[in-house]
C-alpha cells in the first residue's frame, strides 16, 4: 500500500487518498488511547462481527501501521505550519517524564502561542 503520492509539479509535497474514512478514523482512535497495531486489528474485527458491517472486512495491523503512519504525517505537518506561521514568533520546549503501565516515558512537548492562547503540543514520547 502506497499511500504518499508526490503531487504533480512540486519537489517536497504529498498527498494521500484515504478510500473507507471510517476505518481510517476507527484505527486512529483507537491507537490514540494506547492500542497496540494487533489490538487495535482484533478489536475493529470484532466490531465488524458483532455489527455485520462489511466495510470493515480485511483489517489487520499491517493496514493499521500505515493509517497510524498517515495520521502522524498529518499531525508534525500540522505542527510545522504553526510554528511556520508569520503570527509565531517564539517556543519553549519542554521535557516531561511519566510512567504509563510500569513504562517511563518522555514526554517531548512545544509551548507555542498561535492565536492569542497557549497551546501544548506533544511531539513525541519516548520510552525508556
Amino acid at each position: 500500500m502506497a499511500f504518499f503520492k508526490k503531487m504533480p509539479n512540486t519537489m517536497t509535497s504529498y498527498y494521500i487518498t484515504v478510500k473507507n474514512v471510517k476505518r481510517f478514523e476507527l484505527a486512529f482512535n483507537h491507537t490514540s488511547i494506547g492500542l497496540s497495531f494487533c489490538q487495535t486489528s482484533t478489536v475493529i474485527d470484532q466490531h465488524k462481527e458483532a455489527f455485520g458491517n462489511a466495510k470493515l472486512m480485511g483489517f489487520n495491523n499491517h493496514i493499521v501501521s500505515h493509517y497510524v503512519r498517515v495520521g502522524v504525517a498529518i499531525n508534525l505537518q500540522r505542527i510545522l505550519d504553526i510554528l511556520s506561521s508569520p503570527r509565531v514568533w517564539s517556543f519553549a520546549l519542554a521535557a516531561n517524564s511519566s510512567t504509563h503501565r510500569s513504562v517511563s516515558y518522555l514526554d517531548i512537548q512545544i509551548r507555542v502561542c498561535p492565536n492569542g492562547s497557549l497551546e501544548n503540543l506533544h511531539l513525541i514520547a519516548v520510552p525508556f
